[in-house]
C-alpha cells in the first residue's frame, strides 16, 4: 500500500505493518520495546571512524557483520533509521554513517536479521 503524506493514522498503521517484527508493532502486541525504539540517537562522525577502520583492517571482500558488533565497534547504539530502513546503509557519500564507501566497500542490510554485509564491488 503506497503511504502519502497527510494519511495520519492509517499511513502509520502500514508503516508498522511493513516493518519486521524485532522493529514495528510490539506495543500493539505487548511485547517490549527495544532500546533503539525509544531513545534517540546521535553519533559522532569519529565514531563511525571506528568501523572504516575496522572494515580497512579485515581487508576481505565480503563482510558479515551483525548489527549489534557494528554497535560494539562504532560504541553507540544505531538510530532507528538503521533498523527500519535500507536506504540509511545506501551509498551516499553525504551520509556521515557511510564510512563503508571510503573503505571500498557497499553495504547490503538484511532488516529482519539485524545483519549487514559489506561488499568491494569487483
Amino acid at each position: 500500500m503506497p503511504l502519502r503524506p497527510g494519511d495520519g493514522r492509517a499511513s502509520e498503521r502500514a508503516l508498522s505493518r511493513s516493518l519486521p517484527p524485532s522493529v514495528g508493532g510490539e506495543r500493539a502486541r505487548g511485547k517490549p520495546v527495544r532500546e533503539a525504539d525509544r531513545l534517540p540517537c546521535v553519533i559522532r562522525r569519529e565514531q563511525y571512524e571506528r568501523l572504516e577502520q575496522h572494515l580497512r583492517s579485515a581487508d576481505r571482500p565480503r563482510i558479515e557483520m551483525t548489527f549489534a558488533e557494528i554497535i560494539s565497534i562504532v560504541g553507540e547504539q544505531l538510530p532507528r533509521s538503521a533498523f527500519r530502513y535500507p536506504a540509511w546503509w545506501g551509498s551516499d557519500p553525504k551520509h556521515t554513517q557511510a564510512v563503508w564507501l571510503n573503505a571500498g566497500y557497499t553495504a547490503s542490510p538484511n532488516l529482519t536479521a539485524e545483519r549487514v554485509t559489506f561488499t568491494r564491488p569487483g
